[in-house]
C-alpha cells in the first residue's frame, strides 16, 4: 500500500479539504474521487489521507493530488485588512 499524510491547518466544521487522486492525464482515478474521495476536517501534523482506504494503484505513469477547499474558512486577525 502507498499511503500519505499531510500537514493542514485552518480546518474545523465549516471548512473541509477534500482530497481526490487523478491518473497522468488528470483524469479522476475510480475509487479515489468522487464520493470516494478522502475529505479532512481536523487541523495537524501528519494527518493520514487514506487511513485504512484501499492502496493506491501502481501506476506506470504519475499521480496527482486533487487538492480542494470546501466551505468557508473563518477569518483569523492576521488575515483582517486593517482598518
Amino acid at each position: 500500500m502507498r499511503a500519505f499524510s499531510i500537514n493542514i491547518g485552518g480546518l474545523g466544521p465549516n471548512c473541509r479539504l477534500q482530497v481526490g487522486l487523478l491518473d497522468e492525464g488528470f483524469h479522476p482515478l475510480a475509487g479515489f474521487s468522487g464520493a470516494d474521495e478522502a475529505v479532512l476536517a481536523t487541523d495537524g501534523f501528519r494527518v493520514p489521507v487514506l487511513e485504512g482506504g484501499a492502496a493506491i494503484p501502481r501506476r506506470a505513469g504519475a499521480c496527482w493530488l486533487d487538492l480542494r477547499f470546501a466551505g468557508v474558512r473563518p477569518r483569523t486577525p492576521s488575515s483582517m485588512p486593517p482598518m
